[in-house]
């Protein structure tokens, strides 16, 4: 997914989107407010068996609960949690997720991985 040999589409008629952008919510982020502290998005795999990333970035200097896309059908786990000490920080076969969203801390990037194709 990380190495992909064209730019990524957006929405178009009739294709699905190879990578969704989310503020705080499921919802789009608010690209005009400066006072914005939260990005996320879902990198969809290349191919149908391809899993899906995830990635959380908050920069605001408090905990954020930030909800995990699709969490009900999907079983996400995470990879790499920058507010974590070692050896938590990095897990190579990925940690489940237990739940709809996850507790990232301040000045953090989480990175996670779906369970299965997208």
């Amino acid at each position: 997914s990380l190495q992909r040999s064209r730019f990524l589409n957006g929405h178009a008629a009739g294709v699905p989107a190879e990578i969704q952008w989310y503020g705080e919510r499921l919802e789009p982020p608010a690209w005009q407010d400066a006072a914005a502290r939260v990005l996320c998005f879902t990198l969809h795999g290349v191919s149908p068996q391809e899993s899906a990333l995830h990635v959380m970035i908050n920069m605001a200097p408090s905990v954020r609960h930030l909800p995990l896309p699709d969490a009900g059908a999907r079983q996400w786990r995470r990879f790499a949690d920058t507010t974590l000490v070692a050896p938590d920080d990095v897990v190579p076969e990925g940690k489940p997720v237990a739940g709809s969203d996850y507790a990232l801390g301040a000045y953090g990037i989480a990175i996670f991985e779906a369970a299965g194709s997208w």
